[in-house]
């Protein structure tokens, strides 16, 4: 899973894309995410 951040990170235009993609959500699948993400740094 590491391995294919850093593959995403290596690709500028994968990850402007999966930006894109990203705000073109609905605010509340964002907020959502955002929780999620939190959670999981705070579980380490």
């Amino acid at each position: 899973m590491f391995y294919q951040k850093e593959k995403d990170l290596s690709n500028p235009s994968k990850a402007i894309i999966k930006l894109a993609n990203w705000f073109s959500k609905p605010d509340i699948v964002i907020q959502v995410e955002l929780i999620i993400i939190f959670i999981m740094f705070n579980e380490k």
